[in-house]
């Protein structure tokens, strides 16, 4: 569906007061909040205590039968009262948020309750610099990995059926702020070591392949979209076959009970 890069946030290079955080392989960018509080910088945006939404082509995939949702973040500051709300959706279909009574980061996911959920403990010093990754899949697991390692692994509970998603939140106990410097959105569930893979390449650890004339880069970014479902920080293309193909440069809950 989209790749949207924190460090090159329109298709011309770096905008930092654009409105627009504009989608690098398609056409399906986000309309952004912009003010004293809200901004962009060469890392991303900083975001405080407002909701910025995801296109319905996001909504789509998280409502299908697999997916991989990857987010980097830093600097998160909780200021709600109970709760960092993350990444949302309408009546917690998809729900990341950070749990103040007992600092843990909790994912609720298909409206399913407590102890089906994702738990991650002590997690206010992971968010203070994290790529996140979420897979998902109909019939096998709801998997968490920070920085490439898995964390934590629930059985997945169904569909979905999400009629929003959002990044950040605007109620009074949910808020906070943080910044985002990209996401990458799959169709299906990465394997562990291609969300290694993605980390290695973000940390500048592994030196992506050198993409071949009939690869995607960021100069030439025509891809299928059957075949390809992102959005970024720094990583690497992977295509339904599950091998990755050309480097991608980029930068780079929510709710209740």
């Amino acid at each position: 569906v989209a790749m949207y890069d924190g460090a090159m946030n329109t298709r011309d290079g770096q905008v930092t007061d654009s409105t627009v955080w504009e989608d690098l392989i398609g056409a399906s960018d986000i309309k952004v909040i912009i003010n004293e509080n809200n901004y962009f910088t060469d890392e991303g945006l900083v975001l405080n205590s407002v909701q910025n939404y995801f296109p319905q082509a996001v909504v789509d995939v998280i409502n299908g039968n697999s997916f991989t949702f990857e987010f980097s973040i830093a600097d998160l500051n909780v200021i709600g009262r109970d709760f960092a709300t993350i990444v949302n959706a309408a009546a917690d279909r998809f729900a990341l948020f950070y749990r103040t009574s007992n600092g843990v980061l909790e994912f609720k996911f298909a409206g399913c309750p407590g102890p089906q959920r994702n738990i991650i403990q002590n997690a206010l010093p992971i968010l203070q610099d994290a790529v996140i990754t979420i897979t998902y899949e109909i019939g096998g697991n709801s998997i968490i990995y920070i920085n490439g390692q898995h964390v934590s692994t629930m059985p997945a509970q169904g569909a979905f059926e999400a009629v929003d998603l959002f990044f950040g939140h605007k109620e009074e106990t949910k808020l906070f702020s943080a910044l985002f410097r990209g996401f990458r959105i799959y169709n299906r569930a990465l394997t562990a070591e291609e969300v290694q893979h993605n980390f290695n390449v973000d940390a500048k650890t592994e030196t992506p392949d050198e993409p071949t004339p009939e690869e995607p880069t960021v100069e030439n970014l025509v891809i299928p979209q059957d075949q390809w479902v992102i959005s970024g920080h720094c990583t690497t293309l992977v295509g339904k076959d599950g091998h990755p193909n050309s480097p991608m440069v980029a930068a780079g809950g929510v709710d209740s009970a």
